[in-house]
């Protein structure tokens, strides 16, 4: 409520209600329903504990790598998550793997979409005044002089993602200091075998061939 003031909060949630009620999709969190009994209104989602973040850090203190099946898996639902959102029109605006839930049985379930808006049917892009999301993860058109979105957006931050799932080196996660045109160039940790070039890019494909459609 410091941050956004109680009527920018209010407008915040009842955006990301607004969101999550278009939105029926396995990899989607579900949105159960709002209470407004409340000063902001609060809504009821799906719960689940664990998160992509949480796991990777786990596997971090391991030192230990995502499984190959798990990589492949993870692509494909973050994929088929994002492409049911912007069938929709709706993009995200702040991907990142703590905003990537995961079920009991470990599936994706996109989740946080207090920031996503909805494009207008006439647009391909839509203008912003300020910054909002992750500067970790946004992309570079967050930052122009011009500020703008497009749904596209939010493929850059499922490279970057994917790049932490298959153990690809280049990126040191809490630090904002460096803003690129591209994602890293992907450099093969020593346990990283041939596949994730495999999987990776017809993911990433088919989320660029749902907005030629």
């Amino acid at each position: 409520e410091k941050v956004f003031g109680r009527e920018g909060l209010k407008d915040k949630v009842l955006q990301e209600a607004d969101a999550l009620a278009r939105l029926k999709h396995p990899h989607v969190v579900r949105l159960l329903g709002v209470c407004y009994d409340t000063k902001i209104p609060l809504l009821v989602l799906e719960y689940y504990e664990d998160s992509l973040d949480k796991f990777l850090k786990k596997l971090g203190r391991r030192k230990s790598g995502v499984p190959e099946h798990l990589q492949y898996k993870y692509a494909k639902q973050i994929c088929g998550g994002l492409i049911h959102a912007h069938s929709k029109g709706i993009g995200h605006r702040d991907l990142k793997p703590e905003n990537i839930l995961l079920d009991n049985d470990g599936n994706v379930k996109l989740s946080d979409f207090g920031l996503a808006w909805v494009m207008p049917e006439e647009r391909s892009y839509l203008s912003v005044h300020d910054f909002a999301g992750t500067p970790l993860y946004a992309p570079p058109e967050a930052y122009a002089d011009r500020p703008h979105l497009e749904l596209r957006s939010d493929i850059w931050p499922v490279r970057l993602i994917f790049a932490e799932i298959f153990g690809v080196k280049g990126r040191s996660r809490g630090r904002y200091t460096r803003i690129e045109r591209r994602p890293p160039s992907p450099q093969k940790s020593p346990s990283m075998s041939s596949r994730p070039s495999r999987v990776v890019s017809p993911s990433i494909q088919e989320v660029g061939r749902a907005h030629k459609r």
